[in-house]
């Protein structure tokens, strides 16, 4: 089985990134989920993003694609990263304005990526959270 999963990155003026963390969960991670049949990948991502926090992102640049086995190799996940452009407008997230954020997410915050214990993130990642105007192409990490 092939999971496509589309992620927005939100980084802030202090180089934190917008995670969220799912109920049930142990981990945080970047808002975003699962593509439906037929949708198109930064479609998904936008209505993800809208569904669970209630704002409409901006969609910049593709940055990131991650490739990984999981359930002991069953299911193949590929990870979709886009820019989001519009990160102020994450500053104040209410969940009881969202359609699925209540029911889906115990928690989201702006977090600090250089402490080890909230979000486990490819290197990728915490290197364009910690300076975005450097980064210029896609990186495919499998």
């Amino acid at each position: 089985m092939i999971k496509l999963i589309a992620r927005g990155l939100a980084v802030d003026g202090d180089g934190k990134v917008l995670s969220v963390k799912h109920i049930g969960k142990g981990y945080w991670c970047l808002p975003g989920g699962r593509v439906e049949d037929g949708e198109e990948i930064a479609a998904a991502m936008k209505r993800e993003m809208i569904e669970e926090l209630g704002v409409e992102p901006e969609i910049g640049r593709l940055l990131y694609v991650h490739q990984l086995f999981v359930d002991d190799g069953k299911t193949q996940r590929v990870e979709f990263v886009f820019e989001i452009k519009n990160p102020q407008d994450y500053a104040q997230t209410d969940l009881t304005k969202t359609s699925h954020g209540l029911a889906e997410l115990e928690d989201v915050a702006w977090l600090d990526l250089t402490d080890k214990t909230h979000i486990f993130l490819p290197e990728f990642i915490k290197n364009y959270a910690a300076n975005p105007s450097n980064f210029t192409e896609l990186h495919i990490d499998r």
